[in-house]
């Protein structure tokens, strides 16, 4: 007898990022309690828009993304942040538990009902 099945990711052809991303998006958030935006999202990271440009490349710290229905707090690397003048920021995510994983998933294949 074969179990439900569960998508575990999604590939976009054509892209040279590994998961499926979308964009267009407003979540408000929290990193190092910098305010903030999130802009696009995907099961590998976010793309966070500062209030303020107080963020390095490299620095390790907690995105907490208030979705709908719930808050998640995910361990992050600041992983593109090109110049000091700029508030877009690219994180990374260093892990994320069931929860986080099935939340982002469900934003990521649903985007007008999973946010």
């Amino acid at each position: 007898m074969v179990g439900p099945t569960r998508l575990i990711r999604i590939t976009a052809t054509g892209d040279r990022r590994k998961d499926k991303r979308v964009s267009g998006i407003s979540l408000p958030a929290t990193v190092d309690d910098v305010k903030g935006t999130i802009v696009n999202i995907s099961l590998g990271g976010v793309s966070f828009l500062a209030e303020k440009a107080a963020l390095k490349n490299g620095h390790e710290a907690a995105v907490t993304i208030q979705f709908s229905d719930c808050d998640l707090e995910i361990p992050v690397r600041i992983i593109a942040h090109e110049d000091d003048t700029k508030q877009e920021y690219g994180l990374s995510f260093l892990g994320l538990d069931r929860k986080a994983f099935d939340r982002i998933q469900r934003a990521v294949t649903n985007p007008y009902r999973g946010m």
